[in-house]
């Protein structure tokens, strides 16, 4: 018989004991994955809140355009202009897209004031117009008047030369040269 062995290197999982500096060095890896994990989970919170804070925002957003969608109509900052109906004691928001009134409200007596300012002011732009129409046609009835009395004059006059030179050749005189020195000035006259 032979003593013959086989001999076949295989590895197994067995106890070991740690050597101190080996115990030293699974203790200080043990510390750092510890705060690693810490770090890692610190993160994991706060993306968290970041992303549940985007869901949050996002799921507002949603239920507004849902409302809208549902409603069918939004608040906007829309141009609007206010209109004063001093006749009817009035005062009307018409918005300027659409031309809708927005709402109506009465006068208050500030407003209604300054109607009454208006409206005198209207009166006193109006008699003056009409003062400067009666005076614009004074003047032109005056010149007129002057036109027609220059007119006549010029008529009478020339008759008038004309007689007193008949006159000068029935009596057998000459006339005499004109002297502007004998002339006597009419009131508004001839010119």
């Amino acid at each position: 018989m032979s003593k013959a062995r086989k001999i076949e290197q295989i590895t197994l999982s067995l106890r070991y004991d740690f050597r101190p500096h080996e115990k030293q060095e699974k203790q200080d890896l043990l510390t750092r994955l510890i705060h690693e994990k810490a770090r890692v989970q610190a993160e994991k919170k706060n993306a968290l809140k970041a992303f549940n804070s985007q869901i949050s925002e996002i799921d507002t957003q949603v239920e507004i355009e849902n409302e809208k969608v549902r409603s069918g109509f939004e608040y906007r900052e829309i141009d609007c202009q206010t209109e004063w109906h001093y006749d009817l004691g009035q005062v009307a928001t018409i918005r300027l897209d659409t031309f809708g009134v927005v709402h109506t409200r009465p006068m208050t007596p500030e407003e209604r004031r300054y109607q009454m300012t208006i409206e005198q002011e209207e009166k006193n732009d109006l008699k003056k117009q009409k003062k400067e129409l009666l005076d614009d046609m004074d003047r032109l009835i005056e010149k007129e008047k002057a036109a027609k009395a220059e007119k006549a004059l010029q008529e009478v006059g020339a008759d008038i030369v004309h007689e007193v030179g008949l006159e000068f050749e029935k009596e057998g005189l000459e006339p005499v040269e004109d002297d502007e020195s004998l002339r006597v000035p009419l009131e508004g006259g001839l010119g």
